[in-house]
């Protein structure tokens, strides 16, 4: 098998430091062998292709802390969509997934699905039977009867119901586990969601312990949908993991610096998917009506809060294909773009626990990259537009 070698382009590794500008990066087979300056290349001998990235930036392939992946974004009813046969839902994944990866994400978090098929298409992805990112699977998600997500999630009540959905989850190949300790937000037919739900509460504080102590000693951590305070407080101090959304409704009280102090101090990772507020709306429309999620991400980012990105994908007008634009949002409300590039790349990798083989371009690692026609360090926006993706060593 030829080795790849890409010289001349601007190098961006993930890890955050200065990027290497006429860099040059070998690849054989999955792996990268090495990563340096061009010169560093220029006595390779052997069987070499050479891929002239001259004006290029390479970067490594995003990851997506939060999708869906059998979810429909441009279905309003999922209920009716469900009731149509599995192999039409099949079908849609399958779309979904070429969708993820064609837009430059290379990796996935699926938050949740349905049929076991989250399960059943990580191993096809595996196998090389269906083309798509790498994937880790939360299977089922766990919620109270009638909470949140109801409609494709286990229904638990109390916390040996929830010790018991924990087990059942992983039994079944889930990765991590998935709990609903609060209430939704969203009217997706309404041109933008309503307010949250100040506040609503599902899941006892005695049952997200219960669920977390019982992933934890299965060697699972646990992730969190929240809304509103009390929920994110309920999580955190009773050993949740990832905070998923973690939008508060009062984000300038002192409870809520204090909150946010301790999430940094354990190091909880908050995934603040602000695409599913922003979906594909005109951003000042959802700026006028969400001042508290730009300002609980910003809250979170200035108190040192571990962040990695993810959008939501699959909920109403999060497209699988837009994972660029959730970077978009992060750089507007606070971070730098080199932020933004880490919480998608390193961050992510490190939140998935993922990252010996995975978001950094480094020797050994899975050849996984972007080569974009620009500098996302100049314009982030230049990953919403023409780039190549490489996975495993393989050019898409």
């Amino acid at each position: 098998m030829k080795r790849k070698l890409f010289l001349n382009a601007i190098l961006i590794d993930g890890n955050g430091g200065k990027p290497i500008h006429n860099s040059g990066m070998l690849v054989e087979g999955h792996h990268i062998l090495s990563v340096g300056g061009a010169e560093d290349f220029s006595r390779c001998d052997g069987d070499i292709e050479i891929f002239d990235c001259r004006g290029k930036t390479i970067m490594p392939g995003m990851i997506n802390g939060h999708v869906h992946i059998f979810m429909e974004p441009y279905t309003w009813d999922r209920v009716a969509y469900l009731q149509n046969p599995i192999s039409s839902v099949c079908i849609e994944i399958i779309k979904n997934l070429e969708k993820t990866l064609h837009s430059g994400v290379t990796y996935i978090r699926d938050l949740g699905g349905v049929f076991d098929l989250d399960i059943q298409f990580r191993e096809y992805v595996n196998d090389g039977k269906v083309q798509g990112p790498g994937m880790i699977c939360a299977r089922h998600p766990l919620t109270i009867t009638g909470g949140h997500g109801a409609d494709f999630s286990l229904c638990c009540d109390g916390p040996q119901e929830f010790i018991k959905g924990v087990r059942e989850q992983i039994a079944g190949g889930a990765d991590f586990i998935k709990i609903m300790p609060t209430a939704g937000y969203s009217k997706p037919k309404m041109r933008v969601n309503h307010n949250i739900i100040e506040d609503t509460v599902y899941m006892s504080s005695s049952e997200i312990k219960a669920a977390a102590d019982e992933a934890h000693k299965m060697g699972k951590i646990i992730a969190a949908h929240c809304y509103g305070f009390a929920g994110i407080y309920n999580s955190v101090m009773n050993g949740a993991d990832t905070i998923e959304h973690g939008q508060f409704r009062a984000p300038y009280k002192d409870e809520a610096r204090t909150l946010t102090d301790e999430m940094a101090l354990r190091g909880t990772w908050l995934v603040p998917t602000l695409s599913a507020f922003f979906k594909e709306y005109d951003r000042y429309e959802v700026e006028e009506k969400y001042t508290s999620v730009i300002e609980s991400f910003r809250l979170c980012h200035k108190a040192g809060v571990k962040i990695a990105m993810g959008t939501d994908a699959g909920v109403p007008w999060v497209g699988h294909d837009k994972a660029a634009l959730e970077l978009e949002h992060m750089t507007l409300y606070g971070m730098s773009n080199m932020e933004a590039i880490c919480a998608s790349t390193k961050s992510a990798a490190e939140m998935l626990g993922i990252i010996k083989e995975y978001g950094t371009l480094e020797s050994g690692k899975f050849a996984d990259f972007l080569i974009l026609d620009g500098n996302p360090l100049e314009d982030i926006k230049v990953l919403q537009g023409k780039l190549r993706v490489c996975k495993h060593g393989t050019l898409i």
